[in-house]
């Protein structure tokens, strides 16, 4: 708890040096991480995707739960930590105020990995904006001041105003930094992440050093555990791609072992973020490895999805819709180009061709969120004038399938080589089980427009 007690007894933060010959387990070390690069190796990259997401998701509700923000337990953490689609609604069950305390921290574990990722150096500016983003929630920090106890205004992203020594559990006094000397503080800790003998110690030892050097301190009046939890994250991301995961049944241990460095055993310390690094590689390891041995149950669920979307059409009965549509266009190109050969309205030195088209994964509909299917035809048909063989024109029909199942217009018909030609939309039941009147005038309508479009571009194309 932060106090106004006013005279100072803060021993600076020792420098990095004197952290560096503490001892690992490299051996245990080697073993989890060897067997989270072999599941990472193997791993879809849906399944990396989820289990970094269930990590952070599981380090940012701990955080707040250690700050006395609210209660979670072990059940409630886990269930929040997997359920990637519905965490809000247990988060909301926790209490009115949980879920902006805890979007706050997941969103600073996210900036924490953005800067892990980039290998961008750690600044005390970056340091203000995660405090800023960690406390985003929080108007109020609770003092005790010399009046007594009193709701503060937070100064979110700025150096504290006021002494914030703290109390520990066992009721001893822990003095931090004082208010005139937090930013030179702050700058010998920047100086130190930066050193040469920083920069090629161990990740573990990084991150103990990086988050007891900052607690020492304490630079903001509230919330520097939760960003030193941050901060200490980026060096195990930047090794394992981990955060630091400290569930709140821990605590005790974790202040324990914090009060031991201060009192200058950092080796305490050192041992508490290995082992608990350690975990949390085990925990990623295992949640890939579930994933990978559940991969027939995965692929069933994948199929049963298929099969429900667009009014519950399997993948099968989709494609021949599409194909009904694409079929029900070629043909009426055929017979439209025809009729106007037959009356005299095409020249007979135009010919007419058609073929089908294999078309790529990389197709696009104009910006419109729809895809191929698989087995679904498309077709190019070709005007060429005879005797001028550099003047051909092409129009490439093509039916798509909305990419979200929600989506009533479930498919679209484009033309694949002129975006000019407005797309149209048709629902199921405008194709099934058989095309509808009003879709038919639909199909004309596009016909026509494509028609006459590549015919204007072969008259372009002659003035040319």
């Amino acid at each position: 708890m932060a106090t106004t007690v006013t005279g100072s007894e803060y021993v600076p933060f020792a420098s990095f040096e004197q952290w560096r010959s503490a001892s690992l387990a490299d051996a245990v070390w080697n073993q989890y991480s060897a067997a989270l690069t072999e599941e990472r190796n193997v791993a879809s990259q849906a399944s990396l995707q989820r289990a970094v997401d269930e990590a952070i998701r599981t380090a940012a509700i701990e955080t707040g739960a250690i700050e006395g923000l609210y209660s979670t337990s072990r059940g409630t953490t886990q269930t929040i930590a997997v359920q990637a689609t519905a965490w809000e609604a247990v988060v909301d069950e926790m209490g009115d105020n949980v879920r902006g305390h805890f979007e706050a921290q997941l969103h600073a574990f996210e900036m924490v990995l953005d800067l892990a990722t980039q290998a961008t150096p750690v600044t005390e500016a970056w340091m203000r904006e995660l405090h800023h983003q960690v406390c985003a929630n929080q108007t109020t920090y609770r003092a005790l001041t010399e009046v007594g106890w009193q709701d503060v205004a937070l100064l979110k992203g700025q150096y504290k105003k006021s002494p914030n020594h703290v109390v520990t559990s066992d009721g001893e006094m822990h003095y931090c930094a004082p208010v005139e000397d937090t930013a030179l503080e702050m700058a010998r800790l920047v100086n130190e992440l930066r050193s040469d003998d920083f920069a090629v110690a161990a990740p573990v030892i990084q991150a103990a050093y990086a988050h007891h050097a900052f607690v020492s301190i304490h630079p903001f009046s509230d919330g520097n555990g939760r960003v030193s939890r941050a901060l200490a994250s980026v060096y195990l991301y930047r090794a394992a791609n981990i955060p630091l995961i400290i569930y709140s049944d821990q605590q005790v241990r974790y202040w324990q072992a914090l009060s031991s460095s201060d009192h200058g055993d950092y080796q305490a310390f050192v041992t508490f973020i290995e082992d608990r690094a350690i975990d949390a590689m085990a925990t990623v390891t295992s949640s890939l490895r579930s994933a990978r041995r559940s991969g027939a149950q995965a692929a069933a669920s994948t199929l049963r999805q298929a099969i429900a979307q667009h009014e519950g059409l399997s993948p099968a009965e989709l494609e021949a819709i599409a194909n009904r549509l694409a079929d029900a266009v070629s043909t009426g190109i055929a017979s439209r180009l025809a009729k106007l050969a037959q009356d005299g309205s095409l020249p007979a030195d135009v010919r007419r061709s058609q073929s089908t088209v294999i078309l790529d994964d990389s197709f696009s509909f104009w910006g419109n969120d729809y895809h191929l299917l698989r087995n679904a035809s498309s077709y190019r048909y070709e005007l060429r004038i005879l005797g001028h063989k550099d003047v051909t024109v092409m129009g490439m029909p093509t039916v798509g399938l909305a990419s979200d199942s929600r989506n009533r217009f479930a498919f679209i018909l484009v033309d694949g080589r002129r975006e000019v030609i407005k797309p149209v939309f048709f629902r199921v039941s405008d194709l099934n089980p058989e095309i509808s009147a009003s879709a038919r005038v639909l199909i004309d309508e596009w016909i026509e427009e494509a028609i006459q479009m590549s015919i204007e571009e072969l008259v372009a194309s002659l003035e040319d």
